[in-house]
């Protein structure tokens, strides 16, 4: 993946706004919402409002940027600085999360003290929103018991 993600994305910034007119069909068709769905690329319990709001703004973007944007993140981590955060941190994740799959999360959990992981089997990188009152739930947890709330 680390190979061909960055091929792909080139192709993507090339050919970006061929994604428009796709998205469009998509949405107009039905097919947006239960194509990422029933694909695991989100979690089941994604609610279809949340997610056609999100992903009508995301066909609205300047798709060209917005992966050029995607090139640069995947070219800078924060391991250098990881060890120097000097606060609470809670790191959020899910079981199906590309984008922080559980070694990373684990990894940042080593290198940041003090931090936890809250982890969701089923939750992808939108875990915020598949689970919003279980991930409120625990960060209503996580201040009270670091003294933030």
């Amino acid at each position: 993946m680390r190979k061909a993600l960055p091929v792909f994305i080139e192709a993507l910034i090339h050919f970006g706004d061929i994604q428009r007119p796709i998205l469009k069909w998509a949405f107009d068709a039905g097919v947006a919402f239960p194509f990422v769905k029933y694909s695991g690329f989100v979690a089941k319990t994604l609610p279809r409002e949340i997610f056609e709001r999100i992903a009508r703004a995301y066909a609205e973007l300047d798709f060209k940027v917005y992966y050029k944007t995607m090139k640069f993140m995947g070219e800078h981590d924060a391991c250098d600085v990881m060890e120097s955060v000097n606060m609470p941190s809670l790191i959020i994740y899910g079981g199906r999360d590309t984008f922080t799959p559980k070694e990373r999360a684990e990894e940042m959990k080593a290198r940041i003290k003090g931090s936890e992981l809250f982890y969701l089997e089923d939750g992808s990188h939108y875990v915020m929103i598949e689970y919003p009152k279980l991930v409120h739930e625990r960060m209503e947890k996580f201040f009270k018991d670091n003294g933030l709330g």
